[in-house]
């Protein structure tokens, strides 16, 4: 059986993979104290400790964990993204994009998570079931002893 810290590690792993394909550009100019890509430039990332490119910000005398100060930052893209969106999803039991975005973004900054989320929410089966409509029957014209 799988350790936790074996699921975390293993995790943290594939957002190195994710983030080495997508932000090579930016993970490079961000270790060289350079600007990076105007998409990710309003979140001030950084490299932490663990080698992962994630958001900065003023948070830094906080008492919130350092996960939840500053998150991991993913693409929209990615597959992982949509892992993630779908894990969250079903966590929380099927619930709405902001509940399920609220979950996310305490670990994970995923840029237009909101869109992404709204997409996978709508393709999940048992959301859609809920979601359905019943179809009112069309009424047939009225006999002519009724119409007066």
């Amino acid at each position: 059986a799988l350790r936790v810290l074996e699921l975390t590690n293993a995790l943290k792993i594939c957002c190195r993979v994710t983030q080495a394909q997508y932000f090579t550009a930016d993970i490079r100019a961000v270790s060289k104290g350079q600007p990076c890509s105007k998409k990710l430039q309003h979140l001030l990332p950084f490299i932490g400790e663990d080698g992962l490119l994630r958001v900065g910000g003023r948070l830094q005398h906080s008492l919130l964990p350092s996960s939840t100060k500053h998150p991991i930052i993913l693409p929209k893209e990615a597959h992982l993204s949509s892992l993630l969106c779908d894990f969250y999803h079903l966590q929380l039991l099927h619930a709405g994009p902001q509940a399920v975005q609220a979950a996310i973004q305490k670990e994970y900054w995923i840029l237009s998570l909101r869109s992404l989320l709204r997409q996978r929410i709508w393709k999940c089966l048992p959301c859609l079931k809920a979601r359905a409509k019943l179809q009112h029957p069309v009424m047939s014209d009225l006999p002519p002893e009724r119409v007066t």
